[in-house]
């Protein structure tokens, strides 16, 4: 998708009136969040009375969705009901949708459903989908597209990229538009001028991935999971592979057992960075023994996960974060 056909879709949604459904799949988190936020503008300053977000993953209850799509706006005129990882062909999303598609729908909500998958055609459930909702293809753009985004990031910041900086941008942080939007804001404020050189870009995003692994290791090192989670998922976007980032939460949780058994071979351990068994110390305090062994044997079936071929990197990074979360606190 090219910036002017999502400038146009999102002038259309941001100014949508009640009642109306949207559906928006796709892979692209940063369109999608960017539609989201427009959509919010309709509840205005009333989002603690009219705004409901649901998240699929985390198992909803299925009455507790259908009351609040049913439920009268307070205060304001408008309710937006939001689903979130949506999946199509889910057990409690067909009943979502078979559900949606028997009530009298209020005439004061707006519903957005966000989906990575598209509703399939061939199938019962999508083809209802595609009858009650308003149907939005949000992927990633390719990488022709992409180098229009990079000049229309660019220009939002009143630069110029030369086009074999916009390549090479591409090339190297060009997997999804947060990064190249992230990389953009930073080249803005390397950049001596209004030119952004290839020059630049090789500079600048060269540290882009070492400095979120440093980050990574901090956040995961103070319990911060949902800030580990996050810049997991950036480094997989940077082209960082899952191993690695399993690799640091080995360390990490090797050293806090360190900490557990005995601090000073912790200290030895660590060597130059010694000074650094302080926090390992402290944040070893927060949980027990079993706990980060069991954390330990949890990056093991994380590893197989993908190797055998039964989930993608991805996915397995957000599970094993949050297997590791459930674990250790």
């Amino acid at each position: 998708m090219l910036p002017r056909d999502f400038s146009d879709i999102y002038k259309k949604l941001s100014n949508q009136n009640p009642p109306d459904r949207f559906f928006l799949c796709g892979d692209s988190i940063y369109l999608k969040e960017i539609i989201i936020r427009g959509l919010k503008k309709s509840i205005g300053d009333f989002e603690d009375f009219n705004l409901d977000v649901f998240w699929m993953n985390d198992k909803p209850d299925f009455k507790a969705i259908l009351d609040s799509i049913l439920q009268y706006p307070m205060l304001g005129t408008t309710r937006l009901v939001i689903l979130r990882n949506f999946n199509p062909e889910g057990s409690i999303e067909k009943k979502i949708i078979q559900a949606i598609d028997e009530i009298r729908w209020s005439e004061t909500t707006i519903m957005v459903v966000e989906s990575t998958k598209k509703p399939d055609s061939r199938s019962k459930i999508g083809n209802t989908i595609k009858q009650i909702f308003n149907i939005y293809d949000l992927s990633i753009p390719n990488d022709r597209e992409m180098l229009q985004w990079v000049n229309y990031f660019a220009k939002r910041i009143k630069k110029k990229i030369v086009p074999k900086a916009a390549r090479e941008l591409v090339k190297q942080a060009g997997v999804t538009l947060m990064t190249l939007r992230v990389e953009i804001s930073k080249l803005s404020i390397f950049a001596e001028d209004d030119i952004i050189s290839f020059e630049d870009v090789q500079e600048v995003v060269s540290h882009s991935r070492s400095a979120h692994i440093f980050q990574f290791s901090n956040s995961f090192l103070a319990f911060n999971f949902p800030d580990a989670s996050k810049l997991a998922m950036e480094l997989l976007d940077y082209g960082e592979s899952y191993s690695t980032i399993l690799a640091f939460m080995r360390i990490n949780l090797s050293d806090l057992l360190w900490a557990k058994i005995s601090p000073d071979k912790l200290k030895k351990k660590l060597g130059k960075r010694s000074f650094l068994a302080k926090k390992f110390i402290e944040s070893s305090n927060r949980t027990t023994t079993e706990k980060l062994l069991r954390a330990i044997k949890s990056l093991h079936e994380a590893d197989i996960m993908v190797k055998s071929g039964l989930s993608d990197e991805k996915t397995v990074t957000a599970w094993v974060l949050g297997n590791v979360q459930t674990i250790l606190q």
